[in-house]
Protein backbone atom coordinates (compact mmCIF):
# COMPACT_ATOMS: atom_id res chain seq x y z
CA UNK A 1 0.00 0.00 0.00
CA UNK A 2 1.95 3.33 -1.02
CA UNK A 3 1.56 6.02 1.55
CA UNK A 4 0.88 9.63 -0.21
CA UNK A 5 2.46 12.25 1.70
CA UNK A 6 0.99 16.05 1.00
CA UNK A 7 3.66 18.75 -0.09
CA UNK A 8 4.23 20.21 3.44
CA UNK A 9 5.36 16.62 4.56
CA UNK A 10 8.05 16.17 2.22
CA UNK A 11 11.19 16.68 4.06
CA UNK A 12 14.14 17.25 2.42
CA UNK A 13 15.95 13.49 3.10
CA UNK A 14 12.54 11.89 1.17
CA UNK A 15 13.75 14.13 -1.52
CA UNK A 16 16.89 13.46 -1.82
CA UNK A 17 15.95 9.40 -1.15
CA UNK A 18 13.48 9.58 -3.55
CA UNK A 19 16.30 11.14 -6.54
CA UNK A 20 18.62 8.55 -4.99
CA UNK A 21 16.43 5.26 -5.55
CA UNK A 22 14.94 6.63 -8.81
CA UNK A 23 18.63 7.60 -10.33
CA UNK A 24 21.13 5.26 -8.26
CA UNK A 25 23.00 8.29 -7.14
CA UNK A 26 24.93 9.08 -3.81
CA UNK A 27 23.41 11.75 -1.31
CA UNK A 28 25.87 14.22 -2.77
CA UNK A 29 25.04 14.67 -5.87
CA UNK A 30 21.15 13.77 -5.42
CA UNK A 31 21.31 17.17 -2.94
CA UNK A 32 23.47 19.07 -5.59
CA UNK A 33 20.30 18.18 -7.82
CA UNK A 34 17.55 19.34 -5.32
CA UNK A 35 19.52 22.35 -4.76
CA UNK A 36 19.77 23.22 -8.60
CA UNK A 37 15.99 22.96 -8.49
CA UNK A 38 15.21 25.43 -5.54
CA UNK A 39 13.77 21.84 -3.26
CA UNK A 40 11.24 21.27 -6.02
CA UNK A 41 11.47 17.55 -6.48
CA UNK A 42 9.32 17.34 -9.84
CA UNK A 43 12.13 19.76 -11.52
CA UNK A 44 15.01 18.44 -9.99
CA UNK A 45 13.53 14.81 -12.04
CA UNK A 46 12.94 16.52 -15.14
CA UNK A 47 16.28 18.29 -14.62
CA UNK A 48 18.12 15.09 -14.13
CA UNK A 49 16.46 13.41 -16.69
CA UNK A 50 17.49 15.62 -19.51
CA UNK A 51 20.75 16.14 -18.53
CA UNK A 52 21.10 12.21 -18.53
CA UNK A 53 19.77 12.18 -22.27
CA UNK A 54 22.25 14.85 -22.76
CA UNK A 55 25.07 12.71 -21.65
CA UNK A 56 24.19 9.53 -22.90
CA UNK A 57 23.51 10.77 -26.03
CA UNK A 58 26.20 12.70 -28.44
CA UNK A 59 27.79 14.71 -25.84
CA UNK A 60 29.13 11.46 -23.71
CA UNK A 61 29.41 9.34 -27.62
CA UNK A 62 31.91 12.40 -28.08
CA UNK A 63 33.44 11.77 -24.72
CA UNK A 64 34.03 7.88 -24.74
CA UNK A 65 35.25 8.42 -27.79
CA UNK A 66 37.53 10.97 -26.67
CA UNK A 67 38.74 8.89 -23.26
CA UNK A 68 39.17 5.77 -26.35
CA UNK A 69 41.16 7.63 -28.65
CA UNK A 70 43.70 9.36 -25.62
CA UNK A 71 44.01 6.09 -24.14
CA UNK A 72 45.51 4.50 -27.44
CA UNK A 73 47.34 7.15 -27.85
CA UNK A 74 48.94 7.07 -24.37
CA UNK A 75 49.80 3.52 -25.44
CA UNK A 76 51.68 3.99 -28.56
CA UNK A 77 54.66 3.42 -29.15
CA UNK A 78 57.46 4.86 -31.80
CA UNK A 79 60.23 2.83 -33.04
CA UNK A 80 62.78 3.84 -34.76
CA UNK A 81 64.14 0.45 -36.56
CA UNK A 82 67.19 -0.36 -39.05
CA UNK A 83 66.83 -4.00 -41.09
CA UNK A 84 64.90 -5.13 -38.40
CA UNK A 85 66.76 -4.04 -35.09
CA UNK A 86 64.69 -1.43 -33.30
CA UNK A 87 67.37 1.49 -32.28
CA UNK A 88 65.11 3.81 -30.62
CA UNK A 89 61.63 3.12 -28.86
CA UNK A 90 59.67 5.65 -26.81
CA UNK A 91 56.05 6.30 -25.99
CA UNK A 92 54.13 8.39 -28.75
CA UNK A 93 53.41 11.48 -25.86
CA UNK A 94 57.28 11.66 -25.18
CA UNK A 95 57.39 11.40 -28.86
CA UNK A 96 55.55 13.84 -30.00
CA UNK A 97 56.86 16.24 -27.01
CA UNK A 98 60.17 15.73 -28.17
CA UNK A 99 58.93 16.47 -31.56
CA UNK A 100 57.37 19.93 -30.88
CA UNK A 101 60.74 20.91 -28.90
CA UNK A 102 63.07 19.93 -32.01
CA UNK A 103 60.59 22.40 -34.40
CA UNK A 104 60.18 25.29 -31.85
CA UNK A 105 64.33 25.86 -32.41
CA UNK A 106 65.49 26.72 -35.51
CA UNK A 107 69.05 24.61 -35.44
CA UNK A 108 67.73 22.13 -34.04
CA UNK A 109 65.06 21.90 -36.87
CA UNK A 110 67.45 21.86 -39.73
CA UNK A 111 69.52 19.30 -37.97
CA UNK A 112 66.64 17.05 -37.52
CA UNK A 113 65.45 17.49 -41.65
CA UNK A 114 69.17 16.81 -42.31
CA UNK A 115 68.95 13.54 -39.86
CA UNK A 116 65.96 12.23 -41.05
CA UNK A 117 67.13 12.86 -44.96
CA UNK A 118 69.89 10.72 -43.95
CA UNK A 119 67.81 8.03 -42.13
CA UNK A 120 65.82 7.71 -45.17
CA UNK A 121 68.87 6.59 -47.38
CA UNK A 122 70.27 4.32 -44.84
CA UNK A 123 67.53 2.30 -44.90
CA UNK A 124 65.47 3.25 -41.37
CA UNK A 125 62.18 3.02 -40.17
CA UNK A 126 59.84 4.78 -38.05
CA UNK A 127 56.75 3.11 -36.87
CA UNK A 128 53.80 3.40 -34.78
CA UNK A 129 52.92 0.54 -33.06
CA UNK A 130 50.07 0.17 -30.45
CA UNK A 131 50.86 -2.09 -27.26
CA UNK A 132 47.09 -3.13 -26.34
CA UNK A 133 44.61 -4.83 -28.34
CA UNK A 134 41.93 -2.67 -30.24
CA UNK A 135 38.96 -4.41 -27.74
CA UNK A 136 41.44 -3.23 -24.50
CA UNK A 137 41.14 0.65 -25.30
CA UNK A 138 37.50 0.86 -24.99
CA UNK A 139 35.68 0.73 -21.92
CA UNK A 140 33.19 -2.26 -21.17
CA UNK A 141 30.04 -2.47 -22.75
CA UNK A 142 31.12 0.59 -24.60
CA UNK A 143 30.84 -0.32 -29.07
CA UNK A 144 32.59 2.48 -30.72
CA UNK A 145 31.72 3.80 -34.50
CA UNK A 146 33.78 1.77 -36.69
CA UNK A 147 34.58 4.25 -39.10
CA UNK A 148 37.14 5.60 -36.32
CA UNK A 149 38.74 2.44 -36.35
CA UNK A 150 43.05 3.84 -37.37
CA UNK A 151 45.95 1.19 -38.70
CA UNK A 152 47.46 -0.08 -35.31
CA UNK A 153 50.77 -0.27 -37.15
CA UNK A 154 52.03 2.21 -39.27
CA UNK A 155 55.29 1.99 -41.16
CA UNK A 156 56.96 5.68 -42.82
CA UNK A 157 60.17 5.07 -45.03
Amino acid sequence: MSKIMSPEKWTELEKIDTLRTRFDLTYEEAQRILARANGDLIQALSDYEKEKLIEDGLVGQFWQDSKGRLNRFCQTQVKLKRRDKTILSVNAPLGLALAYGIWRRPNLRVLALVGATAAAFRDYKLEIESIMDDEDFYPYGYTPNPMYYDEVTTELN
